[in-house]
């Protein structure tokens, strides 16, 4: 993703965001959500990943103060991908094979990643 074309500040304004998320799901004490239908979901879990992606997404429009946002898609994508992998990673206590697995990559796919987002 070229970098060159996201606004710092943009990027900057996320971090709060996403370190609130990381919090909300962190209460879910590891439990695995399954695909069920999101009302289910949020009846056994309380917030879902699509809710607190919405809510900071939300939170993020709020806080742009009059920028206009762009990339954005890929500026989630990218903010997203990283802890993703990790957390995966550490899960499977740094097994690639079994991380490229869970994730449904090609172990060469996450080894590109890993390295993109300095993980490796």
């Amino acid at each position: 993703m070229p970098t060159s074309t996201i606004n710092p500040s943009l990027t900057q304004s996320f971090e709060p965001q996403l370190s609130h998320l990381k919090t909300l799901t962190t209460q879910t004490n590891g439990a695995t959500i399954d695909s069920a239908a999101d009302s289910d979901c949020q009846q056994r879990h309380g917030l879902c990943l699509a809710s607190h992606i919405e809510l900071v997404v939300r939170e993020y429009f709020a806080n742009l103060r009059h920028e206009q946002p762009t990339h954005l898609y890929d500026l989630m994508l990218h903010q997203f991908e990283k802890p993703l992998i990790s957390v995966v990673l550490e899960y499977t206590r740094g097994n690639q094979t079994r991380t490229a697995e869970i994730l449904g990559l090609n172990r060469g796919t996450l080894r590109k990643k890993l390295k993109a987002h300095q993980l490796l």
